[in-house]
């Protein structure tokens, strides 16, 4: 990378509005992909406690 490409880069760009941006972006997809490994999880133990026909 040659010296100064990310200062050209960045330049005019309000880093602590990106990083607000980026954080609720990443929290509408880690939320519901929650909700997914919970239903499984709570699906798994469902099926672990479920007693077995002797």
């Amino acid at each position: 990378m040659r010296p100064g490409a990310l200062d050209a880069e960045l330049a005019g760009v309000d880093i602590d509005l990106e990083l607000r941006r980026y954080t609720v972006l990443q929290l509408w997809v880690v939320v519901p992909l929650s909700l997914v490994v919970l239903a499984i999880r709570d699906a798994l133990a469902q099926h672990r406690a479920r007693p077995t026909a002797p």
